[in-house]
């Protein structure tokens, strides 16, 4: 399995989402997206045939009106450099997730508190925590964030191994693969809520 490098990093968090308001929001229009590009459409499976793990990642949207409009980012969590089944441990980044392919995704409508508690987690931790495929990836930090604002999905870990005699190459956690399996076939949708799973590309974030 293989998680690559960001391709466009995002150095400070806290400062990007700057661009949303959060103090006088509360009649302004926010939504929540959970993007998952599994490595197959539509399977559990860990990796693709080339090893590639797939991605999980946000994107954070607030309709401001007036000549801002909506303000959006989209954003998820990496290795700096990348991991594998036996080298799980990186540094973290994050990367502007604008334009990813996706192949399930959920939106949420909230309000204006649970946007700011999600935004304010996030700022409180700006710069991105050390990555390991295991127990902290990027649907571990996606599902962990959505939390903050009062949603939950599932979590549903997956013990796989790389080869069974290398127990150190053992993968138990949270992986796009499964998480987007459990969005198609198991979550409820919430009232507000739509689900998206003909796949597609994030759009555009408009905070640079």
């Amino acid at each position: 399995m293989v998680v690559e490098a960001p391709t466009n990093p995002i150095a400070n968090l806290a400062a990007r989402l700057d661009c949303f308001n959060t103090s006088g929001n509360l009649n302004m229009t926010h939504k929540i997206t959970l993007h998952v590009d599994q490595p197959e459409a539509n399977s559990n499976k860990s990796a693709t045939s080339k090893e590639l793990a797939g991605h999980t990642f946000l994107t954070l949207e607030q309709d401001q009106g007036g000549q801002n409009g909506t303000v959006r980012l989209s954003a998820g969590l990496y290795p700096a450099n990348s991991a594998t089944f036996c080298d799980q441990i990186d540094p973290g980044a994050f990367n502007n997730d604008e334009g990813h392919d996706f192949d399930v995704s959920v939106t949420w409508e909230i309000s204006g508190y649970a946007f700011t508690q999600m935004v304010n987690d996030m700022k409180t931790h700006p710069f991105a925590p050390l990555y390991n495929l295991s127990s902290n990836n990027c649907t571990t930090w996606t599902v962990d964030k959505l939390e903050k604002a009062g949603i939950y999905v599932p979590r549903t870990n997956v013990v796989s191994l790389n080869a069974p005699s290398v127990t150190e190459c053992r993968i138990e956690g949270l992986t796009p693969g499964q998480l987007g399996q459990d969005l198609r076939n198991q979550y409820p949708l919430p009232s507000g809520a739509t689900k998206n799973v003909t796949g597609g590309n994030a759009s555009s974030s408009t905070c640079q």
